[in-house]
């Protein structure tokens, strides 16, 4: 697919981050890719975050707590937007980038799922 043919494909669409386990390196990439593409980029945290000025990047404080984030994002994505998290709860909820190198099947995540409601995964 060329770089034309991939930007069509996201025209509309928008990219959410769970920005409190976000290696800060993937933020950057991300910040790149906003305005290069143009995309709209929002990190969702619930810590006051800096991020580049531009039109296409925006951060959205929520409150601490467990799954907070990826609750917000849930409410607020749409169908065709590109998900990036480190929660387990959320992979399945919409189709997502996981953070998390152990995630590397449905089992890993399943697994990753089932131990967080047992109190074991954070």
């Amino acid at each position: 697919m060329s770089t034309e043919e991939s930007q069509r494909h996201l025209v509309g669409a928008k990219i959410w981050v769970d920005a409190d386990a976000c290696p800060n390196a993937i933020k950057e990439i991300l910040y790149r890719v906003a305005d290069r593409i143009p995309v709209m980029v929002t990190l969702v945290a619930n810590q006051a975050l800096q991020i580049p000025r531009s039109s296409y990047i925006r951060t959205v404080q929520v409150p601490s707590g467990f799954d907070v984030a990826d609750n917000h994002i849930v409410e607020e994505s749409k169908p065709g937007d590109l998900v990036i998290t480190a929660g387990p709860n959320s992979l399945g909820r919409f189709l997502t980038v996981p953070l998390n190198p152990d995630w590397r099947d449905i089992q890993s995540i399943l697994l990753a799922q089932q131990q967080r409601r047992m109190g074991l995964y954070r």
